[in-house]
């Protein structure tokens, strides 16, 4: 799975409006906005990963413990990687917490409204004017 910042905004749980506007002006937001959205997405996506990755890496030697087959460390990490993976991808709601998505949400939904207030605001140039 090629990971991106719009398939980042693809599988997070906002109102279809909020997604829409990211999804299609994030590349025109001055660039410290933009940043300041990217980082946000990509930070939530890393803790919610590493912290699911744990979960399923422990999940995983606990299953199979007692067995004689037991795998061992490398192939323990490659399962919990892709079924972390794979679990990303079906969304946040199934592997994040309700209270770290909504914050994230809040906080984009809060930008994403400030960068709508900021190009209001900002005056439009005008063109010249011919004697």
């Amino acid at each position: 799975m090629k990971l991106t910042t719009q398939s980042i905004i693809s599988t997070l749980p906002l109102s279809g409006d909020h997604k829409k506007e990211l999804l299609a002006n994030l590349d025109s937001y001055p660039l410290e906005k933009k940043y300041a959205i990217e980082k946000l997405l990509w930070d939530t996506y890393d803790n919610i990963f590493e912290s699911r990755y744990e979960e399923n890496k422990t999940q995983i030697f606990l299953d199979t413990f007692d067995r004689s087959d037991k795998p061992d460390d490398a192939e323990i990490n490659k399962r919990a990687y892709e079924k972390t993976e794979a679990e990303m991808v079906k969304g946040y709601e199934k592997v994040a917490s309700k209270d770290e998505l909504t914050a994230v949400r809040e906080k984009l939904q809060s930008m994403i409204e400030e960068n709508k207030a900021d190009a209001e605001s900002t005056p439009q140039p005008q063109p010249p004017k011919v004697a």
